[in-house]
């Protein structure tokens, strides 16, 4: 967004735009700029939605508008910097449209939202603070104090300074629904309030208020819906991801276009959950993208190695106990599963030569015997990296090598590991060879 930007000019409508135009120009800008590709973009628009759908904000602000020439130029500069993401250029011009116009109520919610996006906090509240004082009837200035004391909370460290502004935050969005209950945004507020308390249930009655604000639902309350979609999964209602997905799967229309972009959302929701290791989360998130895009190929792929992350997950918890596994088969394996899943590992290659080194305590039978079951009984851990495991029952049980005679540098290794690990019957005599054969795997 670039060039002097009123909120009108944000959402793309005339000054005589009606209620419903508004709403539509939201719904479309909000499609334009999602939250994950264009978070600034995203916010500029629901400040300008939020300010004109409320309709004492949105006269105030009109006023300013219409001021004299001295006061429109600042704005509109104020409004080019907000728009260009300058601003403190843009409080600074504020600060001169309020000395000018003291009274002007949106000229010191501009400079709020400004003193939000600056993280001054405190500075923020003070000015809402004012205005509620000033015009108790604009739900818009309480919504915004709500989401002051939220980022105030956000930077206490003590437990009580948290809990003080959560209950005023939580205030604050109740006085706004009080005010405007058919604003969705308001309901929101007090929904991310319940979830930053860990009051799950109430954060997702909330946030079906917000869908249900306009007593209908559609691809406007996307948003709300993938709300619930984290709520679900914070609270490890696993299958409330499925039904969610369900809901949007009524609104979404057939255009291959929007049903790639909610693909998309999901897909990205399931890296999210991927990167904190949530692995069944993500798999509920994957299979929710495949609903829209079945045929899209990176989702398949998601979903192949979540699901193989988490089989061998599961595979390796069942060999924690298995007596029949010798322990540093079963530590190869770990670092197997680690490598799949993508977490570090303290002393990886140490790791690698110990249990090579333990390896070569045991006897031939006894590694063979390892080797063979967890093939049979773990396939999930053995196919991680069967070139390995192969090697090591082949130079378990003391047969030569093959004649090697060409093929891939894995292949080769293969054969030297094999070679050299037989030589004087020890295993582990070369660990650079078999992390080397560790480095090719996990396969995806």
């Amino acid at each position: 967004m670039t060039g002097s930007a009123t909120f009108y000019d944000v959402l793309g409508i005339s000054a005589n735009a009606d209620e419903d135009e508004i709403k539509r120009a939201y719904f479309r800008g909000i499609k334009a700029h999602p939250p994950e590709k264009d978070a600034e973009g995203y916010q500029r628009i629901r400040e300008a939605y939020e300010t004109l759908s409320d309709r004492t904000a949105r006269k105030e602000y009109d006023a300013l508008l219409e001021g004299g020439d001295e006061v429109r130029e600042l704005l509109d500069k104020a409004n080019d910097h907000m728009a260009n993401e300058r601003f403190e250029d843009a409080r600074s011009c504020l600060k001169t449209v309020i000395a000018l116009a003291s009274e002007a109520d949106a000229a010191w919610n501009l400079y709020g939202i400004c003193c939000l996006h600056l993280e001054r906090y405190e500075e923020a509240l003070k000015v809402f603070t004012a205005l509620m004082n000033r015009a108790p009837d604009v739900a818009l200035y309480a919504a915004h104090a709500g989401h002051s004391e939220l980022f105030l909370a956000e930077e206490s460290v003590r437990d009580s300074e948290k809990a003080k502004h959560y209950r005023l935050a939580r205030a604050h969005f109740e006085k706004a629904l009080a005010l405007d209950p058919g604003n969705h945004h308001h309901h929101l507020g007090l929904a991310r309030v319940y979830s930053e308390e860990c009051r799950f249930d109430e954060a997702i009655a909330a946030v079906w208020g917000a869908i249900h604000a306009d007593e209908s639902v559609d691809l406007g309350d996307l948003e709300a819906l993938f709300e619930l979609c984290w709520l679900h999964i914070y609270k490890h209602d696993l299958t409330g991801v499925g039904k969610i997905a369900d809901e949007i799967e009524k609104i979404t229309p057939a255009d291959p276009e929007v049903r790639r972009y909610v693909a998309h959302r999901f897909a990205r929701l399931s890296g999210m959950l991927l990167e904190v290791k949530a692995f069944d989360a993500a798999k509920s998130a994957a299979d929710a993208a495949l609903k829209f895009d079945p045929g899209d190929g990176d989702l398949v792929g998601l979903k192949d190695y979540i699901n193989r992350v988490i089989l061998a997950s599961n595979a390796f918890d069942r060999l924690v106990h298995d007596s029949e596994v010798i322990p540093p088969i079963k530590l190869l394996c770990v670092v197997l599963v680690t490598d799949l899943t993508g977490e570090s590992m303290d002393d990886r290659d140490g790791q690698v030569d110990r249990a090579l080194e333990a390896i070569g305590g045991y006897y031939g039978h006894d590694v063979v015997m390892s080797v063979n079951r967890l093939r049979t009984h773990y396939s999930q851990l053995y196919s991680l990296n069967h070139r390995l495991f192969e090697a090591i029952d082949h130079a378990a049980k003391g047969h030569p090598p093959s004649t090697y005679s060409g093929g891939s540098t894995g292949s080769g290794c293969i054969l030297l590991l094999i070679q050299a690990v037989t030589v004087g019957g020890f295993l582990g005599a070369t660990p650079e060879l078999a992390r080397y054969l560790l480095s090719l795997g996990p396969f995806r």
